[in-house]
């Protein structure tokens, strides 16, 4: 006959250590035991895991970390993780060269206008030294006369 304390023997989460009967847990894609409150299902692949494992936010849906790496697009103009399939990855790709191509002529602009500001702030001066110099003159024209 066998020993009743062997029967319910508990085994702990591997996430949290509470004790559970074995059909109280489940088995994550990793062969840890897990209870259910601890247990996360990738909402992209179904992959089972645990709390402890690494998880992100994908269009609002909890992803493990190999979907998030293969299969996610992040913007980093509305700082929001989203699901390539759905935004199409290369179509993301497209707009992000496009903004980088905006973000280079803008700055190639405002250099340009810097560059101009410098000229005109040389000119200015320039036209000052040149009036000085006419002040100069007039006011030695009026001494020697």
């Amino acid at each position: 006959m066998p020993n009743e304390n062997e029967d319910n023997e508990l085994i702990e989460c591997i996430s949290c250590s509470i004790g559970y009967e074995s059909d109280d847990l489940y088995s994550t894609n990793d062969g840890d035991r897990v209870c259910s409150d601890c247990m996360r299902t990738c909402e992209h692949c179904e992959w089972v895991g645990h709390d402890n494992d690494e998880w992100h936010n994908v269009s609002d849906e909890l992803w493990c970390v190999g979907c998030w790496e293969n299969d996610s697009v992040y913007c980093s103009r509305c700082e929001y993780t989203y699901n390539g399939d759905r935004v199409g990855i290369n179509n993301v790709r497209r707009v992000e060269e496009q903004v980088d191509l905006v973000d280079l002529q803008e700055h190639q602009v405002l250099q340009e206008h810097q560059d101009l500001q410098e000229q005109v702030d040389l000119v200015d001066l320039q036209e000052h030294q040149d009036l000085q110099e006419l002040v100069d003159l007039v006011d030695l024209q009026e001494q020697v006369s």
